[in-house]
C-alpha cells in the first residue's frame, strides 16, 4: 500500500485575525473548531463522545472535537484541524480531543502557510453553534434573504457577482419575480452611460458568449436586470472585468502543480481549485467549480459547507440554506 505523507501547517495568530477579517467570520463560526476527514485509506471508524452513534469514515466527514476514531490494521487517516493537518497510521483507539491538543502546542520547526487549510478549517464550524449543534432561523440561512430579497418588487444580482470573468460563453442569473413582462439584462461600459449590449428574456438566467460583445481586455464594465415593463425595478449594477478565455486555466495549471494538490482526493482537488479561482478573485468560475462539487460528490458536507461560506461573504447568504439542506 502506497504510503501517503503530508505537511503539518500552522500560522500566527495576526494572519488568522487577518483572515478572519477577510471572510467576515465570528467566533460561533471558528469555535469549538471541527476536524475535517481528508483522506481515509482501508477501514475505520468514528464513534461520538456519548458512545451511541458509530460510523464508518469516509474522506469530507466533518467531527467535532470529541468522540474517538478507531483504526483498523494497515489504516490511514487524515484529518484536518483548523489550520493544521495530522495523518494517523497506526491501529489503534485515538482520542479527537487529545489529537486537537497535539496539534494545538506543535510548533513545527518551518512554518508552513497553506491559507486553503485555513479556509477549510473554517468552513467545517460554518453553521453550527458552540454545541455543535445546526444553527437555525439565521439570516445567513434565509432562504428568503429577508424581506424584500428577489420578490416582484425587487431584483437581486446571482451570478457573476464581480471579479474577473474569462472572456467566453457565461450565464448570468439573478433572483426575481416578474410575472408575465419578463426581465431584462443589460451591460455597460460605463455605469452611467446606455447600455452596450441589451436582451429581453423571461427567465431568471440568460446565456450570453461575451467573445462576442465589443469589450476590452482587463477593463471594467457593469451589468444590471431590470423588470422588462416598469424599469424602476431593478437591480444594483454589478462590475466585472472581462480577461482572456484561458485565464482560469492558467490559474488551475499553478495550482495543480502543487505537491498539496497532487496528494489531494478528488473532492479536496476540486475544493483547492474552487480556492484557487476564488484567490484570484475569478468568483463566477469558482462558483461553477463549487456547483460541480455539489453534483460529484453529492453528499460531501465540507463541500457544502465551503460553497455556504463562500456565497455568504460574497452577500449570497440567501442561497446557502440552500445548499446546505
Amino acid at each position: 500500500m502506497k504510503k501517503i505523507t503530508f505537511l503539518t501547517t500552522v500560522i500566527i495568530c495576526s494572519l488568522v485575525n487577518i483572515y478572519a477579517q477577510d471572510f467576515e467570520l465570528d467566533d460561533s463560526n471558528t469555535s469549538p473548531a471541527y476536524f475535517v476527514v481528508m483522506h481515509v485509506d482501508g477501514s475505520a471508524k468514528y464513534l461520538n463522545a456519548e458512545g451511541s452513534t458509530s460510523q464508518n469514515l469516509k474522506s469530507g466527514m466533518i467531527l467535532p472535537e470529541t468522540g474517538t476514531l478507531t483504526l483498523n490494521k494497515k489504516a490511514q487517516v487524515q484529518l484536518s484541524w483548523k489550520n493544521q493537518s495530522v495523518t494517523l497510521i497506526k491501529k489503534g483507539t485515538y482520542s479527537l480531543k487529545n489529537e486537537a491538543k497535539k496539534l494545538a502546542n506543535s510548533i513545527p520547526g518551518e512554518p508552513v502557510l497553506d491559507d486553503f487549510l485555513i479556509e477549510l478549517g473554517a468552513a467545517s464550524g460554518y453553521g453550527e453553534d458552540e454545541d455543535g449543534e445546526r444553527k437555525s432561523g439565521t439570516a445567513q440561512h434565509d432562504t428568503t434573504g429577508g424581506s424584500g430579497w428577489g420578490t416582484d418588487k425587487s431584483i437581486n444580482i446571482i451570478m457573476p457577482i464581480g471579479g474577473v470573468v474569462p472572456l467566453n460563453s457565461i450565464t448570468f442569473s439573478w433572483a426575481g419575480i416578474s410575472e408575465d413582462s419578463g426581465f431584462r439584462i443589460n451591460v455597460y461600459k460605463d455605469s452611467g452611460k446606455p447600455a452596450i449590449f441589451s436582451a429581453k428574456t423571461n427567465n431568471n438566467s440568460f446565456s450570453l458568449d461575451v467573445s462576442q460583445l465589443s469589450v476590452d481586455m482587463d477593463e471594467e464594465y457593469f451589468w444590471d436586470v431590470e423588470n422588462a415593463s416598469d424599469p424602476k425595478i431593478k437591480s444594483e449594477k454589478t462590475n466585472i472585468i472581462f480577461t482572456d478565455k484561458d485565464q482560469d486555466k492558467e490559474v488551475l495549471r499553478g495550482m495543480q502543480s502543487a505537491r498539496e494538490y497532487s496528494y489531494s482526493d478528488p473532492w479536496l482537488k476540486l475544493l483547492r481549485e474552487a480556492h484557487a479561482l476564488q484567490k484570484a478573485n475569478m468568483l463566477y468560475a469558482a462558483n461553477e467549480k463549487y456547483k460541480q462539487g455539489l453534483i460529484e460528490f453529492s453528499d460531501n458536507l465540507t463541500i457544502k459547507k465551503m460553497y455556504a461560506m463562500f456565497l455568504t461573504n460574497h452577500g449570497l447568504g440567501a442561497l446557502a440554506g440552500s445548499v446546505l439542506k
